[in-house]
């Protein structure tokens, strides 16, 4: 009699465990790899930094109106929390752009820490900072206090004034002329009478 309350009770305690396995079983098949990576993840808040992409300045990159070089590149680096981002870019102290990252988090040195970095560009000259963070669970984030400086410098003219001036033929006067030059020092200007008969110096250049 008692063997067989053993075996009844051995029976019992297999079938309650298979139970068990088989509720765990549906719970991971109906439940996400990043749900499990959030419950498993720890409660660390984000961080985030911003720097300049691909400039020697550091923090300071200056563009030029109408050239070649009018767009700066800011990169955001994420560290720790749980995978989406959101993150808020200022702009001289006011909204700029609100960014969602939605890359995945990876497995770094820590376990279950996740880090990601995204790039926006813009033209538009101030300086720039990162505003409120939040990961998927909580808006508490700590953002880095770097500000990065755009700044947006204006094309250089060169006017001669006057503008015309009459001699006559024959005559050793030399009209006064000025040349006004705006910008940042130092100058290269190119130019070319309207009329010449020396053809073959048909330009001529100066350095200020």
């Amino acid at each position: 009699g008692q063997s067989n309350q053993g075996g009844n009770m051995g029976r019992k305690a297999a079938m309650s465990l298979s139970r068990i396995l088989c509720a765990v079983l549906l719970l991971a098949h109906s439940t996400s790899a990043e749900r499990w990576l959030e419950w498993a993840a720890p409660t660390v808040g984000a961080s985030a930094g911003l720097e300049l992409v691909g400039s020697r300045r550091g923090r300071e990159e200056f563009l030029c109106d109408g050239g070649n070089k009018n767009t700066a590149f800011l990169q955001i680096n994420i560290q720790d929390g749980v995978p989406p981002w959101r993150v808020n870019v200022l702009c001289n102290g006011e909204l700029f752009e609100k960014i969602r990252i939605e890359q995945q988090g990876i497995f770094g040195g820590v376990l279950n820490s996740f880090s990601a970095s995204h790039v926006f560009n813009t033209s538009v000259p101030g300086v720039y900072t990162l505003g409120q963070l939040c990961d998927s669970h909580f808006c508490n984030g700590t953002v880095s206090t770097t500000a990065i400086t755009v700044t947006v410098k204006q094309a250089p003219t060169a006017l001669i004034e006057p503008a015309c001036s009459t001699i006559c033929m024959g005559s050793n006067a030399t009209p006064p002329a000025a040349l006004l030059l705006t910008g940042s020092p130092p100058f290269s200007v190119t130019f070319s009478p309207l009329e010449r008969a020396d053809k073959d110096r048909a330009h001529d250049s100066i350095t200020r």
